[in-house]
C-alpha cells in the first residue's frame, strides 16, 4: 500500500506536500507490521502446537499481546515447512494467549 498523490497542475504547492508526505509515510505503510492481525483466544497445550495465522502470506514476526498463565512460549519457525499458513509455537505448559502476526 502506498499513499496516492494526486497530480493538480493548478497547485503546485499541493504537489510538493503530497511528494513529501509520501516520501515519509510510504516506507511505514509498506512495513509488514503495519497490517497485522490478533488471533485471540489459541489454547496451546504443553510442546508444539500449530496455529494456522491467516495472513494469507509468508509470517514475518509475532508477538504475545495476551498470556492467561505461567508458560514459556517460542517459535519453531526455522523448522516449518509452511510458514505462509502457520506458526509454530513450543510452550513449557498448557497456556492461552492472544497473538499478534505480521
Amino acid at each position: 500500500m502506498s499513499l496516492p498523490i494526486y497530480n493538480s497542475p493548478s497547485d503546485p504547492m499541493l504537489i510538493a506536500m503530497e511528494t513529501n508526505w509520501a516520501a515519509m509515510l510510504n516506507p511505514v505503510l509498506a512495513s509488514p507490521i503495519a497490517t497485522p492481525i490478533i488471533l485471540t483466544d489459541i489454547s496451546l497445550s504443553a510442546g508444539s502446537n500449530t496455529i494456522n495465522h491467516t495472513l494469507g502470506k509468508n509470517l514475518t514476526g509475532w508477538f504475545l499481546v495476551r498470556q492467561r498463565a505461567q508458560s514459556q512460549v517460542w517459535d519453531k519457525q526455522d523448522s516449518n515447512s509452511l510458514p505462509q499458513y502457520t506458526l509454530i509455537l513450543q510452550a513449557s505448559s498448557a497456556v492461552t494467549v492472544d497473538i499478534l502476526v505480521f
